[in-house]
């Protein structure tokens, strides 16, 4: 099928997605991919999360001290998002 793509390959357009780089194609695989794939959808939110988070904060380069308090926070959206 035209439209059928691997796990690998959706998390690749969803990663080349954040930063402008996927093609129109691409994006409709991934559309697509989506509507079946549960664990592309959490891993596709989960990325979009982290990229608003990024943007944000207008991270551009951190200290080890902010990333890890970044990385608590993200953890923290995390949990609460899972309930």
């Amino acid at each position: 099928m035209f439209f059928s793509i691997a796990c690998d390959a959706a998390r690749l357009i969803c990663d080349k997605s954040q930063v402008k780089e996927a093609s129109l194609v691409q994006k409709v695989k991934h559309v697509f991919h989506l509507l079946f794939c549960k664990f592309c959808r959490i891993y596709s939110q989960k990325n979009t999360q982290l990229t608003q988070l990024l943007k944000k904060e207008n991270v551009k380069a951190i200290s080890t001290e902010r990333e890890k308090t970044m990385k608590e926070a993200f953890e923290k959206e995390l949990i609460k998002n899972q309930s």
